[in-house]
C-alpha cells in the first residue's frame, strides 16, 4: 500500500494563481494523495473556482478557516494538519508549483514510521512558460545529510533556503517537532523548519524532483515592508537562535549568524532605530568570507560531513 500524502495549501485572494497550483497537484504521477486547500477569509473567487476543482477531482477538500481560529497562513495550515489523513505531509502556498513527478521521487525514498526528511531542486519562476528560466542548478544544499544540522550550516555559509513545498515532511516528524507558530506573522516557515530540521534524522535529496517557486508577487509574505512584520521577523530568528541553541552540536553555527547579517544590512535600510533597540542580538554578526567558509567546513569534515573541493565554491 502506498503512503497517503496529505497537501495542504492555505489560500488568501488567490484565485488568479490558485488554479495553476492545482493543477499541478491533480498532475501528479504519484496518485495517492488528498489535497486540503483552506481558504482565509477570501473576498475573491476563490470559492467558486475551488467548486469547479471539488467536481473534477474527488481528492481535493476545501475548508474555510474557522472563525474560532486566528487568521493568518500559519493557522491555516494547523487546522489544514487537523484534517490531515496522509503519514506524510506536503505544504504548498496558493500560487507555487510541484513539478509533476514530485512526490513520486520523494516517497520512494520513504520507510514507515522514519523521520527522515525529503528535499529536492527549486527555481524561482514569473510565469508558468519561464519555469526554468531561473532554476537554480548549483546548490550546495542540493545532496543527503546524514546529520540534518549541517542542512542549517551550509544554508548559512552559502546564503541559501529552501521554500517551503520544497520538503516532504512525515505526520510522525511533525507531531514531535511542534505545529506552526501561530502568532508569527514573517518567517514562519522559517521557524517551524528549523525545529522540523533539527528533529529530523536525516536528510533525504532526491536529484529527479522539483518545484518552482513564484517571485515578483507584491504579495510575499515575506517582505518585511511594515513595522508588524519587521518585529514578527526578528522574532521568529530569535527563536530560531534558541532551537539551534538547544538542538546544536556545533559552538556557533553560521545559520543564525548570517540571518543577523542580513538582517541588520535590511533594518539599516528600512528601520534604523531598529538597530539600536536589538544591537545585543545582533551582535553575533560574521563576515563570511572565504577564510572563514573554509575554516567553518572543516569543522563540520571533524562532524562527519563529506569533504566538497573548496575550490569549487561560489559565494
Amino acid at each position: 500500500m502506498k503512503e497517503l500524502v496529505s497537501i495542504i495549501i492555505p489560500s488568501y485572494n488567490r484565485h488568479d494563481f490558485l488554479s495553476e497550483t492545482l493543477e499541478s497537484v491533480v498532475l501528479q504521477t504519484y496518485k495517492n494523495w488528498e489535497c486540503i486547500v483552506v481558504d482565509d477569509g477570501s473576498l475573491d473567487y476563490t470559492q467558486e473556482l475551488i467548486e469547479f476543482y471539488l467536481k473534477k477531482d474527488e481528492r481535493i477538500k476545501f475548508f474555510c478557516r474557522p472563525e474560532t481560529k486566528q487568521k493568518g497562513a500559519s493557522s491555516c495550515r494547523n487546522f489544514g494538519l487537523s484534517k490531515a489523513k496522509g503519514e506524510l505531509i506536503q505544504f504548498l502556498d496558493s500560487d507555487d508549483l510541484l513539478g509533476r513527478t514530485k512526490l513520486e521521487e520523494q516517497v520512494k525514498f520513504y520507510k514507515p514510521g522514519g523521520l527522515s526528511l525529503f528535499i529536492c531542486k527549486w527555481g524561482w519562476f514569473k510565469n508558468s512558460n519561464d519555469l526554468y528560466k531561473r532554476f537554480k542548478k548549483d546548490y550546495h544544499s542540493f545532496r543527503n545529510f546524514k546529520d540534518s544540522e549541517n542542512l542549517l550550516s551550509i544554508f548559512g555559509l552559502h546564503d541559501e533556503y529552501l521554500p517551503i513545498h520544497n520538503y516532504l515532511i512525515p505526520m510522525r516528524l511533525i507531531i514531535k517537532a511542534g505545529e506552526w507558530n501561530e502568532d508569527l506573522s514573517n518567517n514562519d516557515d522559517g521557524e517551524f523548519m528549523t525545529r522540523i530540521i533539527l528533529n529530523s534524522s536525516n536528510i533525504i535529496y532526491t536529484e529527479t524532483a522539483e518545484v518552482f517557486y513564484r517571485y515578483d508577487n507584491n504579495d510575499k509574505l515575506s517582505e518585511i515592508s511594515t513595522k508588524e512584520k519587521i518585529d514578527s521577523f526578528i522574532s521568529s530568528w530569535k527563536l530560531i537562535a534558541n532551537h539551534v541553541l538547544e538542538g546544536s552540536k556545533q559552538k556557533r553555527n553560521p545559520y543564525v549568524a548570517r540571518a543577523k547579517n542580513n538582517l541588520y544590512k535590511k533594518l539599516k535600510d528600512i528601520a534604523p532605530d531598529q538597530i539600536e533597540k536589538e544591537k545585543d542580538f545582533l551582535k553575533g554578526r560574521i563576515n563570511f568570507d572565504r577564510k572563514y567558509i573554509r575554516n567553518f567546513y572543516i569543522v563540520l569534515e571533524k562532524l562527519g560531513l563529506k569533504k566538497y573541493e573548496l575550490t569549487s565554491f561560489k559565494k
